[in-house]
Formats: C-alpha cells, structure tokens, sequence
C-alpha cells in the first residue's frame, strides 16, 4: 500500500470532520475514516492528512472536502510518502518501505502518526531555518555598518515569526508522546518505538529545540536594537522639545 502525508495547516477542526466527509470514523485518536477497498484517511493533532492508497483525483477531492476545516493553512505544503508491505513473518523496514506482520487499524494507526510527525517536523524545520537566515542577515548588516535600516516594524514582524515558530514547537511536543494504543500491546510498543526511531522523531526534535535557542539568543539582540532606536528617538523628542522651550523663553526676552 502506499502511504502519503500531507502537512496541510497547524491544525484541523477534527469534531466537525465527520460532517465534512459524510463518514463515521473508525478510530479517534488518530482519526481514522475507512473508505472502500480498505483504503484509510488520517487526520491528526498536528495538521497532518495521512492517505493510504489514494490515487490523485481522490486526494484532490479530499483535500478540498476538508479545506474549511483547516485551522491556520500552511503556505508550503510538505509530504512525505513511503510503501507499507503485509504479510511478513515480522514487523522490519526494507528500502523505506514498511514491512509489517499484518495491518490492523491500530497499525495503521501507529504508522500514520509516525508519519505525520515526521511531516510536520520538517515543516518548524523549514520555518526554523528560514527565520535563522533572516536573523543572520540583520546580525551580519550590523556588525559590517553599525546599524540596520528596516523599520522597527518589519524588525518586530521577524521576531514575531520567530515567537510563533517556537509557539508551534512548544504545541508539538506530544508528538513525543507514545500513543495509548502502545502501553497495553508489547508487540504494538516496539513497532511503536522501532518506527520512531526509523524516523529519528526524538533527535530531529531535539536538535530543533537547539537551534530555536539559537535563534531566540539573536531575537534578544534584535530587541536591544529595538529598544536603542525607541531610547533615540525618545531623547531625540525630548532634546527638540527642550530646543523649542529655549527658543521660545529668548523669544520672550528680546521682544
């Protein structure tokens, strides 16, 4: 079976799903609707749609059934997709493909949310680097001139992006999470925990978080240029009003 997830938003309305695919789902976290021919349409907490099986026209027709109830819609759509092979002695991976014993729903379960937060992973990663770049450049103009152009405003914007991305991070840590399906079922929990580790869930979010600190030490240095172009100006204004106040007492005087 193929595999596709999409990294559509941050999020979706998941309670208002049913209504928009006119199904019942067959499991709630993921939520799993099953479609004719035991294809399955995943929808999880990080924004992420996971399609098994779906040819082209049918991820197109879904994608837009469930567009009013994406929350946040991403600008850069990201997917990643890999094989899912059944009927093996044991759960393994070959050649980014997935080999797995049998495909009950929890599988699939388990399956679709490794895959999403693979997918949504390198989604902050991009944004993460794409914010770095921003800040290296501000950091470099700088140290060659002494000083930075663009207004207070767009400075605020960038940091603000920055403030959101690691929002985003923050929302996401239970994508660290083993899912309850996992605890009960020891043959569930290793195929849990060998996926994740296929995947590198736990290092790709670590190494994250350390450059999100890197990028938030070079928003405090953003905001000291913020607040020393605010204390210019601020003395500028008073300096000028106190100018004025002269001008007008020698004024006073000489009439």
């Amino acid at each position: 079976m193929h595999v596709t997830a999409i990294n559509v938003g941050e999020k979706f309305n998941l309670k208002k799903l049913p209504e928009a695919l006119e199904l019942k789902p067959k499991f709630r976290d993921p939520l799993i609707f099953v479609y004719p021919k035991n294809k399955y349409a995943v929808f999880t907490s990080y924004g992420v749609i996971v399609l098994w099986d779906f040819g082209v026209h049918e991820t197109a027709e879904i994608l837009k059934k469930i567009e009013p109830y994406i929350v946040d819609p991403v600008h850069t759509i990201l997917s990643d997709e890999t094989d899912v092979e059944k009927g093996n002695k044991s759960n393994s991976f070959k050649n980014d493909c997935i080999l797995v014993t049998g495909l009950k729903i929890e599988k699939v379960a388990i399956i679709s949310m490794i895959l999403s937060r693979s997918v949504a992973l390198e989604y902050v990663e991009k944004q993460a680097e794409k914010v770095q770049k921003e800040f290296d450049t501000i950091i470099t103009t700088f140290a060659e001139k002494g000083r930075y152009n663009k207004s207070t405003k767009s400075l605020l914007k960038k940091v603000g992006y920055a403030m959101k991305i690691q929002h985003m991070l923050v929302g996401s840590m239970a994508m660290l999470d083993k899912p309850d399906i996992a605890w009960d079922d020891s043959e569930l929990d290793k195929f849990y925990n060998d996926l994740k580790k296929e995947f590198e869930i736990d290092e790709r979010y670590m190494i994250l978080s350390e450059k999100l600190k890197i990028v938030f030490h070079n928003v405090d240095f953003i905001m000291g240029i913020v607040e020393a172009k605010k204390d210019f100006w601020l003395e500028f204004v008073i300096g000028f009003m106190i100018f004025v106040e002269i001008l007008i007492f020698v004024w006073d005087i000489l009439r």
